[in-house]
């Protein structure tokens, strides 16, 4: 459902989405190739396509991979490399290589099936690896940056 609200700073009616709620757009900062990624994603788990979904969430990841230098082949070697760069740590690096499981088993014929929860876990932890890449890190460089600069004894 829509509703329609005026701008009043543009006199434009813009659209307000109230129901069902959008899904979470993801910040601009996340380059545009794996925002592309990640919205096909969504796409297919709107249409219960949850193979093709974690498919895309391993794609997005090894796109964050590539677009971050690293060279290896193979999701399981990018995993590493980002980890021994300290680009992906903790429960970062455990969560991905079980999503490189799930990619492997939706890309390759098993006859196992994607279940809605894996697809679903598999898409949100790609937007959340982006968002703390992309996102997160910035803020806290810039939020680090201003504390320095401005960092003044006490009194």
């Amino acid at each position: 459902m829509l509703v329609y609200e005026e701008n009043s700073l543009t006199g434009f009616v813009e659209p307000i989405w109230l129901y069902p709620a959008p899904p979470p757009a993801l910040s601009s900062l996340v380059p545009y190739e794996i925002r592309r990624e990640l919205e096909e994603a969504r796409g297919c788990l709107r249409y219960r396509m949850h193979t093709a979904a974690a498919v895309m969430a391993g794609r997005a990841l090894e796109g964050i991979a590539k677009l971050k230098g690293v060279e290896a082949r193979g999701l399981h070697r990018c995993i590493e490399v980002l980890a021994q760069q300290g680009i992906l740590d903790g429960r970062f690096v455990d969560w991905a290589h079980k999503l490189k499981v799930l990619r492997n088993q939706a890309a390759h014929f098993t006859g196992e099936e994607v279940v809605r929860e894996d697809a679903e876990d598999a898409v949100a932890l790609v937007e959340a690896i982006a968002t703390y890449i992309y996102v997160f890190t910035s803020r806290f460089d810039e939020f680090m940056s201003r504390r320095d600069e401005g960092s003044s004894p006490a009194t």
